[in-house]
């Protein structure tokens, strides 16, 4: 999925968790009057830090108090027994946290049911603080955890992240493995048609640390794109991808900002069509290769990577620009949306003018940024000052090497595009960027789809830009009847 602004995903309140995350975090504030002061007082913070670790020893006299500890922050937040909770928290936490929602459970109930047991804790020290790295078990799947405790083994932060749900195959699903050799196996499935099989389809996700069904809240669009074109007797793989499946991994050695698109996108992609074409049930099969939202921009270097197997491209919700591209054309549409916002007083209009300013003003920035990409070194690019629309510098850096236009102008396969009426990341009038571009060729299915969304399921496009995660996408529906027939058309006419 192409990335929208920025997601809020899970509740997140560790000050110790100094590293980049998909999550929200809630932090102490500080009250710095200028940058030297900053500077001296971080660097005195770092040093009186770092003689605390070197007090800290996991000792058994103290292991048993962090578990027991841990276990009481689940139990309180699981039990919904919120006024207990904060009652365990040192007092800069509890600030921290002032006014949060912290039924935190409540949402990853909504996704995995009931919280059952603990899978895992670790024990570690880390800047001054004892910490457990637990995984929790929900009925259908597991999240982690992470509690920073301090000598008094009072609760100094808690963060959660890696949500993983349990995805069972269905009577018609095998679950396989893709793996490009890179030390990366995914996991993945192949759903069959019960009859013939017309065409086979792999599909491969957007943006961020997507699971095969590209699960939000309930709602699980790929699952019932999969389910809807088997019925077509179209045979689909759909798979994990490499930022999902090892997310923690990443984090714990600091190198998820260090994936590039070859990474994310074009290894796994291949190797799952590459898996299509072993398949003796499937190898004399016409394969296409789906793209959903960014991954679409590159379904011609993917093929290519795995020796032009794919028939054709199927691009949903795509375009050929880059992610920064379609990253501005979102804050200018948040821009129109806020002008619109009707005021009542003038410090209502003061306030909205000023969300305006400096929106405006941080796409400027921005913008300069990715003037000078180009020339930075790989340290530079690892600066946070250095992340175009929050995006790391070398993946910036690295999506600015993949043209798109020229991928699929150079490329002559059939290709089939659907953008929805009211897709609010990839908006419609892309439409005219893909005619403009490959709209001359006989072997091109170009439409706009009415009365649907950025994932193909009913919209009346009245849901604010800003909300979408919050509530359209969270409704599960299937995915509109017209997508599948055309598809299924398109797939017909081509052989």
């Amino acid at each position: 999925m192409i990335a929208l602004l920025t997601i809020a995903l899970t509740f997140s309140a560790c000050k110790t968790d100094k590293g980049p995350t998909d999550d929200t975090k809630v932090e102490s504030s500080e009250n710095v009057d200028n940058k030297e002061d900053k500077d001296n007082k971080e660097d005195k913070d770092n040093k009186e830090e770092a003689e605390e670790v070197k007090k800290l020893e996991i000792t058994e006299e103290i292991k048993p108090k962090m578990k027991e500890t841990t276990e009481k922050v689940t139990n309180l937040l699981s039990e919904r027994k919120i006024d207990d909770f904060k009652a365990i928290l040192s007092e800069e936490f509890k600030k921290a946290t002032e006014g949060q929602d912290l039924d935190i459970f409540s949402q990853f109930e909504d996704q995995l049911g009931k919280f059952e047991k603990f899978e895992n804790i670790d024990y570690k020290t880390q800047q001054g603080y004892y910490i457990t790295d637990s995984v929790l078990r929900f009925e259908h799947g597991t999240i982690d955890q992470i509690v920073a405790l301090s000598e008094k083994m009072e609760v100094e932060g808690v963060n959660y992240s890696n949500l993983m749900v349990d995805i069972v195959a269905d009577d018609f699903e095998e679950s396989i493995t893709v793996d490009a050799g890179t030390g990366f196996p995914l996991k993945g499935m192949l759903a069959l048609p019960k009859g013939e099989v017309k065409a086979a389809v792999v599909i491969v996700d957007g943006s961020g640390p997507n699971n095969m069904n590209l699960t939000i809240g309930k709602n699980n669009p790929m699952k019932h794109m999969s389910d809807q074109l088997v019925k077509k007797g179209i045979a689909v793989v759909r798979f994990n991808k490499r930022t999902y499946d090892y997310a923690k991994k990443f984090a714990m050695e600091g190198t998820q900002n260090q994936v590039l698109i070859k990474d994310e996108f074009i290894d796994d992609a291949a190797a799952a069509l590459k898996l299509v074409k072993a398949d003796n049930r499937l190898k004399d099969t016409d394969i296409y290769l789906m793209g959903h939202s960014q991954s679409a921009t590159y379904l011609p270097e993917i093929n290519k990577e795995s020796g032009d197997i794919a028939k054709g491209y199927l691009v949903i919700a795509g375009t050929p620009k880059n992610l920064m591209e379609i990253t501005k054309m979102q804050i200018d549409e948040l821009i129109s949306q806020i002008e619109k916002t009707e005021t009542k007083t003038d410090e209502e209009k003061k306030n909205r003018d000023l969300q305006i300013q400096y929106t405006k003003q941080s796409i400027e920035a921005n913008e300069e940024i990715l003037k000078k990409l180009d020339k930075m070194s790989d340290e530079e690019l690892k600066k946070p000052e250095n992340a175009p629309y929050g995006m790391p510098g070398i993946y910036a850096k690295d999506l600015l090497k993949h043209d798109g236009f020229k991928l699929y102008e150079d490329n002559k396969l059939p290709v089939f595009v659907r953008i929805g009426e009211f897709d609010r990341q990839v908006p419609s009038t892309e439409i005219k960027t893909w005619e403009d571009l490959i709209g001359d060729r006989e072997n091109v299915d170009i439409k706009e789809l009415k009365g649907v969304n950025h994932l193909m399921q009913a919209s009346d496009g009245k849901t604010p830009i800003d909300k979408l995660y919050s509530s359209e996408y969270q409704e599960d529906k299937p995915i509109d009847s017209t997508l599948i027939d055309d598809i299924a058309a398109f797939v017909e006419a081509n052989k």
